[in-house]
């Protein structure tokens, strides 16, 4: 983040984060402080 005094509530939604490059996506959001949510088919995937 550029300005660590900033607060901005951020969210994401992520289709396809059971696996993979969507996986990554939605930890990678998720440890810059955005609240993800994940879709996928693979319903037990998305759950962790």
């Amino acid at each position: 983040m550029s300005n660590s005094s900033e607060r901005v509530a951020r969210s994401a939604v992520v289709i396809g984060g059971a696996s993979g490059i969507g996986w990554a996506t939605a930890q990678a959001l998720a440890a810059e402080g955005c609240l993800v949510t994940v879709a996928d088919l693979n319903g037990e995937g998305a759950r962790e």
